[in-house]
């Protein structure tokens, strides 16, 4: 890792040591998609850790008032900290990203059919182009049944409409026995 210098090992305990040489190229080629998954939840937790910190330190430096703003020796060990573990998690994801392009199966083109209207790319055309108007057509329906049901259950119409349809039929039943 070319931001990691031997006087930083004064800066970090063993575990945080240890993350940090983990994410080495040697090293990291090593772990499993498990380990690697792991590594990158323990970065991102001391990443997060020492930038909430610096900032923090930072927001205290500025609002005292004794201070000449300069920046105390601790801000500065605080930030590189942070740094430090930035540059690791970007490694890790590298690598994470490196396996799972890697596992992943590649990826053909289907099979199609062959067309059964022979060679004429006309009527291709035309079997394409009615079935996409069949398969919009469907679509239509299916989303105007779902909306009307939908409007159904929501305002009770159905029990109104009944009460209509009924007294229709009443109202037809006088006008034929006259």
């Amino acid at each position: 890792m070319a931001g990691f210098r031997p006087q930083d090992r004064e800066l970090l305990t063993v575990m945080e040591l240890a993350l940090i040489e983990s994410s080495r190229p040697a090293q990291i080629k090593l772990f499993t998609l498990a380990q690697l998954k792991a590594k990158i939840t323990r970065a991102r937790k001391y990443w997060d850790k020492y930038r909430t910190l610096a900032r923090r330190q930072h927001r205290t430096n500025k609002t005292d008032p004794g201070s000449d703003r300069s920046q105390p020796f601790s801000n500065v060990r605080t930030e590189r900290k942070g740094r430090l573990f930035a540059e690791a998690l970007t490694q890790f994801e590298k690598r994470l990203a490196q396996i799972q392009r890697r596992d992943q199966p590649q990826k053909t083109r289907p099979r199609t059919k062959p067309s059964r209207t022979g060679t004429d790319p006309q009527a291709a055309q035309r079997a394409s182009l009615r079935k996409r108007k069949q398969r919009r057509e469907a679509a239509a329906d299916s989303a105007l049944t779902t909306t009307v049901t939908r409007q159904f259950e929501k305002s009770k119409l159905r029990a109104i409409q009944g009460h209509i349809r009924a007294s229709g039929a009443r109202r037809q039943g006088k006008r034929d026995s006259k």
